[in-house]
């Protein structure tokens, strides 16, 4: 080495240098105080999507992989922050056996499901098949157990209380009431004729007049419908399933079954008469019929007790979690600019 300027020189005994190789995954996408999330921990099955949507739009297919990094990401640095709380309580000594027992859990149950899914008849096929999506059984493995980890922890960290009281009940059925309203909805026929399909719109209304007479003569509906109807449920004899009041893309349709208010629908097992549209002509047929309805608050109160449970469990988790982001720095790629920076281009 040069005295003069502080580099290496090529020449007889001077070895040639070369920039080195990045390692592929080795970018960081996360950091949980000291500890960095790699690109490799979340990028599994990213290859095999953008293979499986070359037709894609490349900005709109790296928009979705750039959200399915990000939501991982997330789900990697929450774990992290709650392994981290946990080994700041557990003994240092004991933290690895209880890492080793989760991972022979994985052997048990998660190996045997890997292989089944992937089709894998050994161990080794296995390894390269996880590794041809960008996985690993090793890191797999490590997925697993900081997820079980994680869970335990933040299982017995997030204690809720289970106790609610009828006040409380009622406050929440009050305001929100429309989660205990069910629409009126209906079990019907349809016969449909498409006006392209006919040389006039003329000539396609009587077509449907024909088809609604020869049920009006006796032939079942259902037989008319999957012989001559251009509906989407024409092969099911016309038959839609229950329905519920507002779901249907025809407005039109809506009112014939259901009624505007101002007048009711069709009457139960009549024919209604022919309903014309811009593009197509029905006649429809109403088999059941059921109004709205609203549970009411003494029946509801098993499903609130859930609800309210429900919300106090997310708000604990969410108040735990906020308090370890105040105890240790997290950072991401996908921060704001403001907030983070990268060389990494593709993440962009």
């Amino acid at each position: 080495m040069s005295a003069g300027d502080g580099q290496p020189h090529r020449g007889e005994d001077t070895p040639t240098w070369s920039e080195p190789t990045p390692c592929e995954g080795a970018e960081i996408l996360g950091r949980v105080g000291s500890e960095v999330i790699l690109a490799k921990e979340v990028s599994w099955g990213i290859a095999e999507l953008r293979a499986q949507n070359k037709d894609v739009p490349r900005d709109l297919l790296e928009a979705k992989i750039r959200e399915i990094l990000k939501q991982r990401v997330a789900q990697k640095i929450e774990e992290r922050l709650i392994i981290q709380d946990a080994q700041r309580t557990i003994p240092k000594d004991n933290f690895p056996k209880i890492r080793e027992n989760v991972a022979r859990e994985f052997e048990a149950s998660q190996i045997p499901r890997l292989m089944k899914s992937t089709g894998a008849r050994t161990r080794e096929e296995l390894d390269r098949l996880l590794e041809a999506s960008g996985s690993s059984i090793e890191m797999q493995k490590n997925s697993f157990v900081d997820a079980v980890l994680a869970n335990e922890w933040l299982r017995h960290q997030v204690k809720i209380e289970e106790d609610v009281g009828h006040e409380e009940m009622l406050n929440y059925y009050r305001q929100h009431v429309s989660e205990f309203e069910t629409p009126a909805r209906a079990r019907w026929e349809q016969l449909t004729v498409r006006v392209a399909r006919f040389p006039s719109r003329e000539e396609a209304y009587a077509a449907l007049a024909q088809m609604g007479n020869q049920v009006l003569d006796g032939t079942p509906f259902a037989e008319v419908a999957r012989a001559q109807s251009h509906g989407s449920t024409a092969q099911q004899g016309g038959l839609w399933d229950w329905t519920s009041q507002g779901s249907l893309a025809s407005a039109l349709l809506d009112r014939a079954i259901f009624g505007d208010g101002a007048r009711p629908g069709i009457p139960v097992g009549a024919l209604s008469p022919i309903l014309e549209e811009e593009h197509a002509l029905h006649i429809i047929r109403v088999l059941e019929r059921e109004p709205p309805r609203r549970t009411p608050f003494e029946q509801a109160q098993v499903e609130i007790k859930k609800k309210i449970r429900a919300q106090r469990e997310v708000k604990a988790k969410q108040d735990y979690l906020a308090k370890l982001r105040r105890q240790t720095p997290v950072w991401t790629a996908f921060d704001p600019p403001a907030a983070a920076s990268t060389s990494n281009g593709w993440l962009r």
